[in-house]
């Protein structure tokens, strides 16, 4: 579930208050599982009171998930604001997109001890994955194969090969590896 959105959204109170408990959840990952991580100390980390965790959010999940999703969504305006439809180009902003916000993606991509965040993260690709399958179908595309099935396979791929170049200190250029995507990935993944 998503914040509470009775407030106005340009409420900067509200927004202060998602940023400092997202980025207070977001450091207490840095040190252990989310498992082990209680609302009480994401509120102490964030200096925010429980009662008004709880005004926000029903449990550090809702937290959790409001942070990815809002993460995607950013990521997704920064991909659908380039003019191109050049794959490649698309792959390269995606990739710059995970560089600058390295610390969040290396959490949610690389799995540590008992983390379920790549697991989150790869569930929610899978769907927009799947819903641009379904979408490239209902405009004549054919697949290869059914959408359901591209989506859970491409959906892996991606999370894993991001949680490998993060791992590996990013070893190799965005640009090469937006080459290897762009060789990998089907167009009709990216391309509309």
């Amino acid at each position: 579930m998503l914040p509470n959105t009775s407030q106005p959204p340009e409420d900067l109170r509200v927004r202060r208050t998602h940023k400092l408990l997202w980025e207070a959840l977001l450091s207490l990952l840095e040190q252990r599982p989310l498992e082990s991580i209680s609302v009480t100390e994401i509120c102490e980390k964030a200096m925010v009171h429980r009662v008004t965790f709880y005004k926000h959010f029903e449990d550090k999940y809702d937290l959790l998930e409001y942070g990815l999703q809002a993460t995607r969504m950013q990521l997704i305006e920064e991909l659908h604001q380039e003019e191109t439809s050049q794959t490649k180009r698309k792959h390269i902003r995606m990739l710059e997109q995970i560089a600058k916000h390295q610390r969040l993606y290396s959490l949610m991509m690389v799995e540590k001890e008992t983390h379920s965040l790549p697991s989150l993260m790869r569930q929610q690709l899978t769907k927009d994955i799947e819903t641009d399958l379904k979408q490239a179908q209902e405009k004549g595309i054919q697949l290869p194969m059914p959408p359901e099935v591209m989506a859970q396979f491409y959906g892996g791929a991606i999370v894993t090969l991001g949680g490998w170049w993060l791992e590996n200190g990013m070893s190799i250029s965005i640009e090469e590896l937006a080459r290897y995507l762009d060789l990998l990935l089907p167009d009709t993944l990216v391309s509309h």
